[in-house]
Parts: structure tokens; C-alpha cells; sequence
């Protein structure tokens, strides 16, 4: 495989009830050693307040690795007693599995 191409295999990222586009995804991936890269990281350009999208990763650096496992979270705002909005952070529910060992 071309190392500039990569194949999507029913990796999305899906969410609901997204209140603004300034909203972060924070990707983690196991190992965690900063080979990948991963996408996309605000919900600027994705529809709210519902919606699904292709997960992208690239290859940051050179790796022994053969498989990663990127789980994701979310901020979220909240109306604090003050009327101001606290930034929080959610944890989404599954996991994206990525095979880099065609790469």
C-alpha cells in the first residue's frame, strides 16, 4: 500500500445533541506512542447538532506498531450557577480499531 493512501473501513465518529462548533474530540490511542494522528478534531465544519463522520489518521512517524485501538471524547458546556458555561469533557462510547501493518 502507498503510504499516502489509506483505506476507511467503517470508522466514523457519530454524535448527537452537540451544542457549538467550538466543540473538541480528543482522540487516545493504545499504544500511545505519537505515531498517529487523528481526525477530525472540532465539530467547526461538521453538521450539528447531529451527525456521523469518517474518522482520518495518518502516520506522524515511523512505527514498529501493527495495530492501535483510538478511543475519543468530547467538551461540552454547562450553565454553572453563576450563568457562565463550564467547559466538561465526555467520553464516548466505542472504539476504532487501526491496522497500519500494510502500510
Amino acid at each position: 500500500m502507498n503510504k499516502n493512501m489509506y483505506e476507511n473501513k467503517n470508522a466514523t465518529i457519530a454524535y448527537q445533541n452537540v451544542d457549538d462548533a467550538i466543540r473538541q474530540i480528543y482522540w487516545k490511542s493504545e499504544p500511545n506512542d505519537g505515531a498517529l494522528t487523528v481526525g477530525p478534531n472540532l465539530f467547526e465544519d461538521l453538521p450539528l447538532p447531529d451527525g456521523e463522520r469518517n474518522v482520518g489518521v495518518a502516520l506522524a512517524k515511523e512505527t514498529t506498531v501493527k495495530n492501535y485501538t483510538l478511543t475519543a471524547s468530547i467538551t461540552y458546556g454547562i450553565k454553572n450557577s453563576r450563568g457562565g458555561v463550564e467547559e466538561k469533557i465526555a467520553n464516548c462510547a466505542g472504539k476504532v480499531s487501526v491496522d497500519v501493518s500494510s502500510i
